[in-house]
């Protein structure tokens, strides 16, 4: 069963076809990751109307919609819709704007445009539940993210900033097979890890001091997340009782003290 299948079983019967905009949500569903495109599925079969910049890669790689080159988009649909028989197409109510909602309905006026939350309700049901392919892809981000913890560990020394080290974090992730950052690095030392999304600085790392990391790695749009707490050189007793007491509020994040 594809997942278009999967969606519309979940969905209510009265439902004709949905119109899905949202860059996560399409990738999800056609496997093009793109900045720009609109799918419109129907019981029956799915289309991804796309620009001239994606088409050629589009159709390479889209099996499960077919692929249409986007020339006069609200025509394309209106087409598709009478040729389907659709008298409503639902939309994602989470992430659609009101003026672009404005717009679907000036332009769509063959049919109900469905703005509740049925929709993304339906999606998020269904991306909750992992397949096999998923869980490769999270497993291979958290280990690209892993890797590069292993060598930062010779990269933090003494004098070395915070900043550096995100960067040089973010270098090995690419280095490694990340498609992208799980979100801004966050490299903080010393006082600064009390900072829960502390912005790193060019603060350069003491001896003594602690050096904590929240980063993470995408995988073909899946994301791993991590924080580490290292220690460069030998901890002092006032850094250790301040540390404690940090990761204490931090909670509940997983961290992990490694002397180096």
């Amino acid at each position: 069963m594809t997942k278009f299948e999967k969606l519309f079983s979940q969905l209510p019967e009265s439902i004709d076809c949905v119109l899905i905009t949202s860059d996560i949500n399409r990738r999800y569903f056609t496997g093009m990751k793109s900045s720009d495109g609109t799918v419109i599925a129907f019981r029956d079969k799915a289309y991804l109307i796309i620009d001239f910049r994606y088409i050629e890669k589009a159709r390479a790689t889209v099996t499960a919609a077919e692929v249409i080159e986007q020339k006069k988009l609200y025509s394309q649909l209106n087409e598709l819709i009478r040729k389907h028989g659709a008298a409503n197409i639902a939309v994602e109510s989470q992430t659609l704007t009101v003026s672009r909602l404005h717009t679907l309905r000036a332009q769509l006026k063959d049919v109900e445009v469905i703005d509740t939350d049925v929709l993304s309700n339906e999606i998020n049901a269904l991306r909750s539940v992992k397949d096999e392919y998923e869980l490769d892809c999270i497993k291979k981000a958290q280990a690209i993210a892993e890797r590069a913890f292993e060598d930062i560990l010779s990269f933090i020394h003494e004098g070395v900033t915070e900043r550096q080290i995100a960067l040089e974090l973010n270098r090995l992730m690419f280095e490694y097979g990340a498609e992208d950052l799980s979100f801004e690095t966050i490299a903080l030392s010393g006082e600064n890890t009390s900072m829960p999304h502390g912005v790193p600085s060019d603060k350069p790392v003491k001896n003594g001091e602690f050096v904590l990391m929240d980063y993470g790695a995408v995988y073909k749009g899946y994301h791993s997340d991590m924080t580490r707490t290292i220690c460069v050189g030998e901890p002092t007793r006032r850094c250790e009782r301040c540390t404690i007491s940090c990761l204490r509020r931090r909670q509940p994040l997983s961290t992990l003290l490694t002397p180096v």
